[in-house]
């Protein structure tokens, strides 16, 4: 089981992020377990548009607001009623557990420690390229060598030469000044190049985002048709991963055994996770 997520969403000088923050952290240490702390910067106009619209401070557990009833209305504000206590974070996270059992350090025969974590994302960078090429050689599953990719005619050269001439846009996730995923999209078929992202930081949104970040700029280029490869095979986390947001299968398979999955979007690009399809 990956680790679970409370975000903690402030921005510099409101006088009770250190309060939220401090709350967040005594809870997790109650309630013991493998949970991700992730900071948001509510001031950051990249950050993930689900995020977006809550007042600061606020405590969010498995996405949900431990003291909901106030909203920004679209701005950033301050909550009326300060940070949540230890104990209204505590109780959330109770909560959770109640509903999914898996949230609990028992279900989990090899916790990870908690830890905090604030995810930056961003266009990707030329003088990049090299850290890109070594982080696609350490994902869970398809990972690819830089002599496999070379055998393919990807270097990073040419991977550098591909952003800087915009035929290749794409968006990363950084932390800590560290490249931690990415997607790449090819700006002339409307092709999903890559996704990957570093499997210890699996399942805390960023493949999705990155991929929806890459998703809108091809879609802004003009493309109403994109399409990507990935594993046909069930028991592969792409099955799912995709077509959970809304890609869905072509029938046909590529040159490499790959499954060829389409999304059809219409003009108008509303939703926040992702493309709206066609009906």
């Amino acid at each position: 089981m990956r680790p679970r997520t409370v975000h903690v969403l402030t921005f510099e000088g409101c006088p009770h992020a250190d309060s939220a923050k401090a709350a967040a952290l005594t809870a997790i240490s109650d309630f013991g377990g493998p949970i991700e702390l992730i900071e948001v910067d509510l001031l950051d106009p990249e950050i993930p548009a689900e995020l977006k619209g809550y007042p600061s401070p606020t405590v969010l557990v498995g996405m949900k607001d431990v003291s909901p009833g106030e909203g920004t209305q679209g701005g950033i504000g301050c909550r009326a009623s300060g940070a949540p206590s230890a104990e209204e974070v505590r109780l959330a996270l109770e909560g959770a557990w109640a509903q999914d059992p898996r949230w609990h350090p028992d279900e989990d025969p090899a916790p990870h420690p908690s830890r905090t974590v604030r995810l930056s994302f961003r266009p990707g960078r030329p003088e990049e390229a090299p850290e890109y090429v070594a982080l696609r050689g350490q994902t869970r599953q398809n990972a690819f060598s830089e002599d496999r990719l070379r055998s393919v005619g990807v270097t990073a050269e040419t991977w550098a030469a591909g952003i800087d001439s915009g035929s290749l846009p794409g968006h990363v996730c950084v932390v800590d000044g560290n490249v931690v995923g990415y997607c790449f999209g090819d700006r002339e078929s409307g092709e999903i190049v890559v996704v990957a992202v570093l499997p210890e930081f699996e399942g805390l949104g960023v493949g999705r985002e990155v991929l929806r970040r890459t998703a809108d700029e091809l879609v802004a280029l003009g493309h109403r048709r994109l399409y990507l490869s990935c594993s046909p095979f069930p028991e592969s986390r792409s099955y799912g991963f995709y077509r959970h947001l809304g890609w869905r299968s072509t029938g046909t398979i590529d040159g490499n055994g790959d499954e060829v999955l389409e999304l059809v979007v219409r003009k108008s690009w509303t939703t926040p996770s992702g493309p709206t399809r066609s009906g």
